[in-house]
């Protein structure tokens, strides 16, 4: 008995939780790795135009659309550009995530499948940014009413609950590099002209 209680006090710790600082290490590259995936999803939607308005463009509306919207007028499936449980992750979907409905969209409207129940994603939630900053110091907002942009967007991702599943927040935009910065939780104002200039460090 003596050995069998040993052995069991070996075998425990290997399946006990990671320490606080290793989760939110781990959740914060998994994070990092969504952020990149969106990139290569705007990438595939502006270049196969898959919301078949005709344009070369990106979607801006949200996160989920690039899960969500409808692939045809009779498919009762989405484009599945990114996966289902990061669109569950988006903290502010253009059409509430468990629920099929339209995004108007101006005079380019699309239908957006359910999704499912929101969820954070590795500790993380993802939404769009609703602004980038101009050369001159100037925000302009990347959806002109449309849900559509020709040459620009900007994402990012949030800890669900700061300080215990992730410390940093981060952000993308179409040049695809990652930057992060300790916001206290809080989404970014929009995505500067000079990240690095507004405190924002690269994220490897």
């Amino acid at each position: 008995m003596k050995k069998l209680a040993a052995v069991a006090l070996m075998v425990l710790p290997l399946f006990a939780e990671p320490p606080d600082d290793q989760r939110i290490a781990a959740n914060e590259a998994a994070a990092r790795s969504c952020l990149r995936n969106i990139v290569v999803a705007q990438a595939q939607f502006r270049m196969m135009d898959r919301d078949g308005n005709g344009a070369a463009d990106y979607w801006v509306a949200d996160v989920s659309g690039l899960a969500r919207i409808k692939a045809s007028k009779d498919s009762k499936d989405g484009i599945a550009l990114i996966e289902p449980t990061l669109a569950c992750a988006d903290a502010k979907p253009c059409v509430p995530l468990d629920k099929e409905g339209e995004f108007k969209g101006g005079n380019e409207p699309v239908t957006l499948v359910a999704a499912g129940a929101a969820k954070p994603k590795i500790g993380y939630l993802f939404q769009t940014v609703a602004k980038y900053q101009d050369r001159d110091g100037k925000w302009e907002a990347y959806d002109p009413g449309n849900g559509r942009n020709a040459a620009l967007y900007a994402f990012c991702a949030l800890p669900a609950e700061y300080g215990k599943t992730g410390n940093n927040t981060f952000i993308i935009s179409e040049i695809g590099t990652v930057w992060k910065k300790d916001t206290g939780g809080k989404e970014p104002e929009g995505m500067p002209f000079d990240p690095a200039k507004d405190g924002w460090t690269e994220a490897k």
